[in-house]
């Protein structure tokens, strides 16, 4: 029997039945734009929650876990209800709908804004994989006998507060002018090493230990490691010595004897820190924020 509201013939309505029914077209879409599948099946509102709670909810995850108190068990869980309230948004999701002509043009516009924009969870964190040994035994590399260290780095670490000595931080090199010597310097490289030398201080080495304005760093402020200027070229510090700008920080890997660091390049400008590491989650066994090991050596 024909439905006078079906706007066609009952052939008709019968053959667009199906395409009504694909609820996994929103599951899918979810997966690429969160909510969005809400969106296809008429939940504007509760999709919209759903796209702004899933990167809301991932950067306080990331907060939870670069939090240093914050023990390998209870990251587990925090992980776990995150992964349990993604799937609820997917099972959320699969709903019959169709895709009108604003979602199809809204969905491409989202797509690419999420590209071009980083998402509040890259806001606050973003992770790195450690392909060198310069901060060995601190962070593994590659050539460390096992998986490389894969960690987090606090990208917010230094809103309000300023670097101090001794923090691990990350830095790009094409972002600093004082290191454009570097052969990468011109590419996104991330480098990772630690402070020891703080803006407007004169940098010397003296018997394996760092000295600012000729004074020896004090005993903890830095890891246990025998400190030496640079003897290969290139090399910053010509005369033994290395005058810090007001916004230059002097970094050196932790595997003094194998890193290549400001000793080599000078200073790195603050402007091209990208923040704080913060956390070690892979591999699983190393969880947890990275530390010079006691008795650690080269």
């Amino acid at each position: 029997m024909h439905d006078p509201d079906s706007g066609g013939t009952p052939d008709q309505a019968t053959s667009a039945a199906p395409g009504a029914k694909r609820a996994w077209v929103g599951v899918l879409l979810s997966l690429i734009i969160p909510g969005f599948g809400l969106a296809r099946a008429g939940h504007y509102l509760r999709g919209l929650i759903w796209f702004v709670g899933a990167h809301l909810v991932g950067s306080i995850v990331l907060l939870l876990l670069m939090w240093e108190k914050m023990p390998a068990a209870g990251a587990v869980v925090v992980v776990f209800l995150w992964f349990l309230a993604f799937l609820w948004m997917l099972k959320d999701s699969a709903r019959p709908g169709r895709m009108n002509w604003v979602l199809f043009l809204v969905f491409p516009v989202m797509l690419l804004g999420v590209s071009v924009f980083p998402p509040h969870a890259k806001l606050v964190a973003k992770a790195y994989r450690m392909p060198t040994s310069g901060m060995m035994p601190t962070i593994m590399g590659e050539k460390g006998g096992g998986p490389p260290d894969h960690f987090l780095v606090n990208r917010l670490s230094y809103l309000f507060s300023e670097p101090e000595r001794g923090d691990l931080i990350a830095f790009k090199l094409d972002e600093a002018i004082a290191i454009s010597m570097h052969p990468n310097a011109h590419t996104e490289v991330v480098y990772l090493k630690r402070i020891v030398g703080l803006p407007g201080e004169r940098i010397t080495f003296e018997g394996g230990f760092v000295l600012a304005d000729g004074v020896k760093i004090a005993d903890g402020a830095l890891p246990p490691v025998s400190y030496e200027a640079m003897i290969s070229i290139p090399s910053a510090m010509g005369d033994g010595a290395y005058q810090l700008g007001d916004d230059e920080y002097f970094v050196v890997g932790d595997n003094v004897a194998n890193s290549a660091d400001s000793r080599m390049w000078g200073g790195v400008p603050e402007e091209a820190i990208v923040g704080k590491v913060a956390l070690i989650y892979y591999p699983f066994s190393r969880w947890g924020p990275p530390q010079y090991p006691v008795g650690g050596g080269q």
